[in-house]
């Protein structure tokens, strides 16, 4: 008892470094995660842990296909050893269900205040940067010139600030917002107008950011959550309806702005002129840059249909001259470190059957949360912190695997991490539910 007690602690430390690793960088972030692998293995002890539950029977199977994968790869070396390092984020979620300490509600609060608290510290960095006409932030740090209209805040030169906004620090805004609207019953009107501002401010930095796709998703979000979040439908329907009017305006005034989202729709509809390869068809999706990469992961799946190429290696084989006649009016520039589209680089890079076992995951995983939050047993916790915190989860892994969205790489360290992060606390937050219908049920 001792023993576990004290793993316990310490692991509540480790978690709390764990989103600060994100705002001290990618060794930090590798560092945190390897430990979580250490410490799976120090307090494993039951092998009736691993298939208690028929995602973590998928999961695992989904990791072994990875590993065997790599070895009908163009890299035995390079793709063995991204699969195996690789497999620190299922010891990650392993490891979040095994202590599950997030039910300690102490644990649970704080966790998230810490959280918000950091977001806060970018929010108001992101800020500074923006508005400062030097565009450098607090520390100095400012984007390179060919970076013009992106923010990069305390991340130097990494253009990642919407995505750790969105991916890190959207849950525990969420948090907040219930945290807030509980501990001032009293001051309603106060705490609605405090709950509405702290989400404009969130909202617009991840517009300013300039990252596009956490942007639409972050707005995304707030759409899905009036449909699942029946007592906030009012304060997010009008957070949207504010920010619409801001969206518009800083449009109309900003003309980089102005160009980045026309340009991103042209990208999209890419419609009106002739296609440079076939002059009997207007241009379309695929003669983008992101269609070009589309069409050369599909290519690379076909190809290689079984096993893929191998983990991390799209950035290698694009390149390859077979590719050179996609129907693309950008096919000189499909190279990319990944196609920048998940189910495109899984099936390109790990074959049909690793990607159906995570397909199958997927589904499995998200047809129980669903079951959950439409079971009627559930109202009475619908005013939780925890029924908050698991709608939200869900709506962001949702969103995270939309087949149509363009992504981060899902095989990297910080796209991947982001990704298993809201995976494994989805994960324990379901496993919370469904304990109490069981208890309903039996009783």
């Amino acid at each position: 008892m001792k023993t576990v007690s004290i793993n316990n602690n310490l692991l509540k430390l480790i978690f709390f470094f764990l989103p600060l690793s994100y705002c001290i960088g990618q060794a930090a972030v590798s560092f945190i995660y390897l430990i979580f692998v250490i410490f799976f293995f120090l307090s494993f002890k039951k092998a009736s842990f691993l298939y208690d539950d028929k995602l973590k029977i998928l999961l695992i199977l989904y990791f072994i296909s990875l590993i065997f994968g790599s070895f009908f790869s163009i890299n035995l070396k390079e793709s063995l050893y991204s699969s195996l390092t690789y497999s620190r984020f299922l010891f990650f979620f392993l490891t979040v269900h095994f202590f599950a300490i997030f039910f300690k509600e102490r644990v649970q609060n704080n966790f998230f205040l810490w959280s918000f608290f950091l977001s806060g510290l970018i929010i108001i960095d992101s800020y500074y940067q923006y508005f400062n006409p030097l565009k450098e932030n607090i520390f100095g740090f400012k984007p390179d010139q060919e970076q013009v209209g992106r923010l990069t805040s305390i991340f130097k030169d990494e253009l990642i600030v919407g995505s750790v906004l969105y991916y890190l620090f959207f849950t525990p805004l969420i948090f907040m917002v219930f945290y807030i609207n509980n501990k001032f019953k009293f001051f309603e009107i106060s705490s609605r107008i405090i709950i509405l501002l702290l989400t404009l401010l969130y909202l617009s930095a991840v517009f300013l950011s300039g990252d596009r796709m956490p942007f639409i998703m972050a707005f995304s979000t707030f759409f899905l959550l009036i449909i699942f979040i029946k007592k906030f439908r009012l304060n997010f329907g009008l957070i949207i309806v504010i920010f619409l009017f801001i969206f518009f305006y800083q449009i109309k005034e900003d003309q980089i702005f102005n160009y980045r989202y026309k340009a991103f729709i042209n990208q999209i509809v890419n419609q009106g002129q002739k296609s440079e390869i076939n002059y009997s068809r207007n241009k379309n999706f695929f003669d983008s840059q992101w269609g070009a990469h589309y069409l050369t992961g599909y290519e690379i799946f076909k190809d290689n249909y079984y096993f893929g190429i191998g983990l991390r290696q799209f950035k290698t084989e694009c390149s390859s001259k077979i590719y050179e006649n996609i129907d693309s009016d950008f096919r000189k520039g499909r190279c990319s470190n990944h196609p920048h589209n998940l189910y495109i680089e899984m099936a390109s890079e790990t074959g049909i059957f690793s990607t159906a076992i995570l397909l199958i995951a997927i589904l499995f995983f998200f047809f129980r949360c669903l079951k959950i939050i439409y079971n009627k047993r559930i109202e009475l916790y619908n005013d939780s912190y925890e029924y908050a915190l698991f709608v939200a989860f869900f709506v962001v892994n949702f969103l995270t695997f939309f087949p149509l969205r363009s992504s981060g790489s899902f095989f990297s360290n910080f796209s991947g991490s982001l990704i298993w992060l809201n995976f494994s606390f989805l994960f324990i937050y379901l496993k919370h539910f469904e304990s109490i219908l069981k208890k309903k049920i039996k009783t």
